[in-house]
């Protein structure tokens, strides 16, 4: 923090300063960031005031090890998306306090992988492997989700950029005219298209609310039209994940690092790249999709052939 009886280089005080500074740190570090690396720097802000959504991916702060906290954070984040900060995230698994159990850092890693961006960091290690196999291979699987999303979450970051929408959204945000989400601040929707609700609680139960419409089940292919509360108790290994009708959510293969299906040789691009139309990884023609609710779209990415195919549900079930 900026003391109060410091003087900037403009003659203010600390204490005049002190919201505003921020803003001008990470305006500063945005700025040599566009001057030496303008197409891959990220700044990574954990401080702000009004206008710092122009600069830094903020960060959620220090939240305490526990499931409160990790509700806590969500909605604080979601808060703060309807506040105009479009990219937003917080340290899976915690930051202060005891050490998680390793079921508390695997829904806050399943939790935080399906954020805009993510990151494991506390006082304690938060590497997967130090909570054991099953929390490694469970980081693995959603980690993996994640690679395959990054075009979708490409369109998701460059809608935020032309529109100031968040990645992460508050349901009322999307569903405006259903009553219903105004009070709902434990489930969100990954861009336009993804449902998803995280679970804070050691029953592993949890009740997600569907807004009217057709819903899709991202695990098990079960159609569910809404508006409909779900209650569920959910396996370890999985996270309540919806697709909303008439999404195209365009995929790309798993990877270890982006760009890694880029280097098979000269000519590749990295599926993150914008094809022909503007949209991350999809080249050649775009079929009409007017006859499907729901879809996964495989980009085609030259070297590497499409794994995931349209799930046909035609509207009208």
């Amino acid at each position: 923090s900026l003391p109060q009886d410091a003087v900037l280089f403009n003659g203010r005080s600390g204490k005049e300063m002190h919201n505003i500074y921020p803003l001008l740190y990470n305006k500063t570090v945005f700025e040599a960031c566009q001057e030496f690396d303008a197409d891959n720097a990220v700044v990574w802000g954990r401080s702000g005031y009004a206008g710092s959504q122009r600069y830094p991916l903020n960060w959620s702060g220090d939240p305490h090890s526990t499931p409160q906290d990790m509700a806590c954070v969500l909605r604080g984040g979601l808060s703060y998306g309807l506040s105009g900060v479009p990219f937003w995230s917080h340290d899976i698994g915690g930051f202060h306090g005891d050490r998680p159990s390793p079921w508390l850092y695997i829904r806050w890693a399943q939790f935080g992988l399906l954020s805009s961006h993510s990151r494991a960091h506390g006082c304690q290690p938060r590497e997967p492997w130090e909570y054991g196999r099953e929390a490694e291979e469970i980081f693995k699987k959603f980690t993996r989700l994640r690679y395959r999303l990054l075009p979708y979450l490409w369109t998701c970051a460059k809608e935020a950029c032309t529109t100031g929408l968040p990645v992460l959204r508050a349901m009322v945000l999307e569903f405006q005219h259903d009553p219903v989400v105004r009070n709902i601040d434990l489930q969100y929707m990954l861009g336009p298209a993804l449902l998803i609700a995280p679970v804070f609680d050691e029953s592993n139960r949890v009740q997600v609310y569907l807004p009217q419409g057709q819903w899709l089940d991202f695990w098990t292919d079960e159609l569910l039209i809404g508006p409909v509360w779900v209650e569920q108790k959910v396996p370890l290994d999985r996270l309540p994940i919806y697709i909303r009708q008439n999404s195209v959510i365009p995929t790309g293969p798993e990877m270890n690092f982006v760009g890694e299906t880029a280097l098979a040789g000269p000519g590749k691009r990295s599926p993150l790249d914008p094809g022909p139309r503007g949209r991350p990884g999809v080249s050649g023609p775009v079929r009409s999709l007017d006859d499907y609710s729901f879809c996964r779209h495989a980009p085609a990415i030259p070297g590497v052939a499409p794994t995931v195919i349209l799930k046909r549900f035609r509207k009208g079930g």
